[in-house]
Parts: structure tokens; sequence; C-alpha cells
């Protein structure tokens, strides 16, 4: 997701792959019934990472940039059980496009393309307003990276670590889990709660081998729940 720093939401149009097919199968995205809107119980801020109940409201962005003051959030939902369902037999079906690359033995990129769905969910008015509103200054907008759209990554048994640390090409991200790790060894989502240059720094000291002390492992609520986070 991108930010917009006024008043004004504007959406990239959409692009179209002239290589993909749009689903013409797939449930009309409604978001009455595919959303159940939820509060996190706590955000963190960038600003020592304090965990706070909410954030305050500001009036402009902190940075001149338009940076939030916002690190990441504690977990909630966005999707009720029947978006999530759909959502589930979406990545199943984009099962057979799965790419893979020296970062991730598999993920599922270019969905954007192919479901309309997946347009309408990643660019939901009503989502945008309540993650907006959890910044607690930052109008966000959907990113211009239609091809990143649900991104989804994939692990499989004794593979490799699925990423390492890295930042994300986008300035706010919702990092959804979309399946049961509750039988899982591994697979945590982990932050390093430092700045980017700083947590970099350690990352190459410690070959990404970092101490706990470093690490904050997000808790999530199960299946379906989600936290969101700066890129």
């Amino acid at each position: 997701m991108n930010r917009k720093t006024n008043n004004t939401c504007l959406i990239p149009p959409l692009l179209v792959d002239f290589d993909s097919e749009i689903y013409v199968d797939e449930p009309v995205y409604d978001p009455d019934i595919h959303l159940a809107l939820t509060e996190p119980d706590f955000v963190v801020l960038l600003d020592g990472f304090q965990r706070v109940p909410k954030a305050p409201q500001l009036a402009k962005p902190k940075s001149i940039n338009g940076e939030s003051q916002i690190a990441y959030t504690g977990p909630f939902q966005l999707l009720s059980d029947e978006g999530y369902r759909v959502l589930q037999t979406i990545l199943k079906r984009e099962m057979a496009y799965r790419i893979s690359d020296a970062r991730h033995p598999a993920k599922i990129r270019f969905g954007g393309y192919r479901s309309k769905w997946l347009q309408d969910f990643n660019r939901c008015p009503r989502i945008l307003d309540h993650l907006s509103r959890i910044t607690g200054d930052v109008q966000l907008i959907p990113t211009t990276l239609q091809s990143s759209y649900s991104h989804t990554n994939i692990g499989y048994t004794g593979e490799d670590k699925v990423d390492l640390f890295h930042r994300d090409s986008v300035p706010y991200v919702v990092i959804l889990l979309a399946s049961d790790m509750t039988q899982t060894i591994g697979g945590e989502l982990q932050l390093i709660e430092r700045n980017p240059e700083e947590a970099f720094r350690l990352i190459e000291q410690y070959q990404g081998k970092l101490p706990k002390e470093f690490i904050k492992t997000i808790d999530y609520l199960g299946p379906n729940s989600c936290v969101f986070m700066q890129g």
C-alpha cells in the first residue's frame, strides 16, 4: 500500500495483462459479506517502539516524506469467515502459477491480473479507511504494484528458511496468516525493532542469526488474522 498525505484518496488505475485471463467463476467481492473489520489491541510506534493502545491522531505525518508514526500493530482481523474461505479458494487455484526464486521456495504473484475478487479486495475503500485510521496520520491508497496484490509466500516442510529479513518494496503492508500453523515448527513472523540502517547492520554482523534480544516475534490470533506495518 502506498501513502497519501491529504484528504483526497486517489485510486491507481487497474492494469491489464493480456497473457492472463480473469476468472469467471469466482464470487463477486462484497465488503458486507467478505469483511469483518476489527481493531488491534495495540500498536507499536516508531518513536522508541512504544507499545500503546492506539496511535494518537495527528494532523500530518511525523516526517516530511509522509512516513507514519506507526511501526506495526498487534494482530487483528480483516476478513470474515466467508471472505477467508473465498481467499483460500483463490489461492489454491493460484498454486498452478506459483514461482520460486533464491529467497522463496515458492510464492504466488500476479494474482491481481487473474482475479477480480483479489483486485477489489486490495483496492477496497472500506479497508483503506480502516487501516488509515489505525495509522493515526496517513491516508493510504492501493499500491501501484498490481503484481503484488495478495502476494503469498509458501513454505514446505524440510526446506530452508522461506525468507531472511528484508524490507518491502511498498511503504505499508498487511500480512495475513492464510494457513493453520498451530502444529508447525518455525515459520514465525519476526521483526527487528530498529531503524532500517541499524537493522541491516545487525543482520550483516550476525549473518542473519540475530540474538533473541533483537527479535520480536508476532503472535497471530490464528488463521485469518493479520498484522499491519510499515514495509
